[in-house]
């Protein structure tokens, strides 16, 4: 982590130079400047970063040229977080199915879990209704281990823009 840090300060000192010997070549700037110029970037480039990252029409051509994600976890890559995805999460060694309305994604390594609301349990083979909080008036949320599902089923809603992204 500390060679990381020691390559984006000199990676960031060095676009500068570079920058100031086209650019502003009339400004001589001090060393307390410099300084502070370098910290502002180091604190804002994360943020462009990010947002070229999540940005749909880069995502596009990087997928297009290498047909592989820039996120790290296939979930930022399938769930729409700006609309409703609904799940149908079948679980591993188990007769139960949920379907439901994704929430939240707690990444934890092997321990990571997603939390479905406006959920209703099902048996798996004769689809029959197990448990329906909603219809009793219950406030219920599900929360499964990722470890413990077989595989998950999803379903966009009409105007998403993901499922517009991935097909």
């Amino acid at each position: 982590m500390t060679l990381w840090s020691v390559f984006t300060s000199i990676l960031i000192k060095s676009c500068c130079s570079l920058i100031h010997s086209f650019c502003l070549t009339s400004i001589v700037f001090s060393e307390y400047s410099k300084i502070i110029i370098y910290v502002l970037i180091g604190c804002i480039l994360p943020f462009i970063a990010i947002l070229l990252c999540k940005n749909s029409y880069l995502q596009k051509i990087l997928y297009k040229i290498s047909s592989k994600s820039v996120c790290a976890n296939i979930f930022d890559d399938v769930l729409d977080y700006k609309k409703r995805t609904t799940l149908q999460v079948y679980l591993k060694d188990s007769n139960i199915m949920y379907i439901g309305t994704f929430k939240f994604l707690e990444e934890n390594g092997l321990d990571s879990y997603i939390v479905l609301i406006d959920y209703a349990s099902f048996d798996k083979q004769t689809k029959a209704v197990i448990f329906e909080p909603d219809k009793h008036n219950l406030h219920s949320v599900a929360v499964v281990n990722l470890r413990d599902i077989e595989r998950i089923e999803i379903i966009y809603s009409e105007n998403s823009e993901v499922w517009k992204r991935i097909t």
